[in-house]
């Protein structure tokens, strides 16, 4: 049996054999379900490899484009203030690129890679050039996020 008792909360979470338990949001009860193992589909293999190539892309970004990342992240927090929703530097990246994606039907993002970005001069080699290319909302001085992706 693996359930566990979260501490602040005081929310019982965990699975034994079959059953999930789990506490809904804004809710103080505990809610039990049976585990389902999900079907498999060509959308989830999709996601799975867009997900997984995506993340080997943010890896090989340059550090001063991922510090651009975070100012814009915590920019775009304080100057929306959703306090159910805050979003974090890869969150913000992976909005990016499937904009990107809906902008533009040639870039597959199974396969992109940062130097195929700077070699095609795609809008989001920099974090400014995202904004004015209106894939992320803009924020206030966005200008200086101008550093490179490689």
């Amino acid at each position: 049996m693996k359930v566990s008792l979260s501490f602040p909360f005081l929310k019982l979470k965990g699975k034994r054999g079959k059953s999930v338990y789990y506490t809904p949001k804004n809710c103080n009860c505990v809610t039990m379900r049976e585990w389902v193992y999900p079907e498999l589909t060509v959308n989830n293999t999709n996601f799975g490899s867009r997900s997984a190539n995506l993340g080997m892309f943010y890896q090989n970004i340059s550090e001063s484009y991922k510090y651009d990342l975070s100012s814009y992240s915590k920019s775009y927090n304080l100057e929306f203030m959703d306090p159910e929703c805050y979003y974090q530097s890869y969150s913000i990246f992976m909005r990016m690129m499937y904009a990107l994606a809906r902008s533009n039907p040639s870039v597959d993002l199974r396969l992109i890679t940062p130097q195929q970005v700077v070699s095609e001069g795609l809008p989001v080699i920099t974090i400014a050039t995202a904004i004015e290319n209106g894939l992320l909302p803009s924020v206030a001085d966005y200008q200086y996020l101008n550093h490179s992706i490689v």
